[in-house]
């Protein structure tokens, strides 16, 4: 089995770059006698592997994921040096009768939180809705850089080796949410129901952590511009350290950051 994963992962790169205007699906794959046939199509910065009941949604895929990933590293103003590989599965029951031993099975509620990423490679599978499976794809690119800009396998696991303490829950959570989902009245309905004004943000955060980090980078962008968001990673990945890199982007504390967070937050409520 090894021998052969080894051979479908290493032929993308025999084969060569392949361009959308090529015929769907004109690499196959037999991976394993007692599964389906596998195929594979690379984009200028994909690689995508799927099988027969899973071609669809593959070539909907393929058909996206050059503009998200445009999106994103204008973001982020960050290149990754090797193409994201996609594995895409019809639905979540093949997902788990998989035998590709890339990613450990996950539970049904698992794959309903995000898509499962490793490195550069991510697993999706299609649960009926485009928009849902657009959103998937979009998360596990958003993953893909920060793994990439970190240098690891998880962006949490990372930085807990590059930096002395451990970020806290709402910042990779919290900027993933935003930066997929967005902000939108629901968001701010939740907010206003879940969050008492006297609480301060590193409270709520600590019982609410992915609502508060996605409220929390909403404000951060809807103030200071979608750009200071790549500046603050970036400085806080250089120095090690948040309230310093809040100091250089914001030229403030970050406690003060939290306390403006309020204050707007405050304010909406009122309004």
């Amino acid at each position: 089995m090894r021998f052969i994963l080894f051979w479908i992962l290493l032929l993308p790169f025999l084969l060569g770059a392949q361009n959308a205007s090529e015929v769907f699906g004109k690499n196959k794959i037999q991976y394993n006698r007692d599964q389906h046939d596998w195929w594979i199509y690379e984009t200028t910065n994909f690689v995508f592997y799927w099988y027969g009941r899973s071609k669809n949604s593959a070539q909907f895929g393929i058909e996206i994921c050059e503009t998200l990933n445009t999106d994103i590293q204008s973001l982020f103003e960050y290149h990754l040096k090797d193409k994201i590989e996609v594995i895409i599965y019809s639905d979540h029951s093949d997902a788990m009768q998989s035998n590709l031993a890339i990613l450990d099975p996950v539970s049904n509620r698992n794959w309903d939180v995000e898509p499962k990423v490793v490195d550069q490679t991510i697993r999706l599978f299609f649960d009926g809705s485009h928009v849902t499976f657009a959103n998937d794809l979009k998360r596990g690119i958003l993953k893909v850089y920060f793994n990439s800009m970190f240098s690891g396998s998880s962006f949490q696991q990372v930085v807990q080796k590059i930096i002395s303490y451990r970020l806290p829950d709402w910042f990779e959570n919290g900027l993933i949410d935003f930066l997929s989902d967005g902000w939108n009245p629901n968001d701010l309905r939740e907010l206003n129901a879940l969050w008492n004004k006297k609480k301060s943000f590193t409270s709520f955060s600590k019982h609410q952590p992915d609502l508060a980090g996605k409220s929390f980078w909403h404000f951060i962008s809807t103030t200071y511009g979608k750009k200071s968001i790549s500046d603050f990673l970036y400085m806080a990945r250089i120095n090690k350290e948040i309230n310093r890199a809040s100091k250089i982007v914001f030229q403030t504390q970050f406690s003060n950051l939290e306390n403006s967070w309020k204050y707007s937050l405050n304010q909406t409520k009122k309004s």
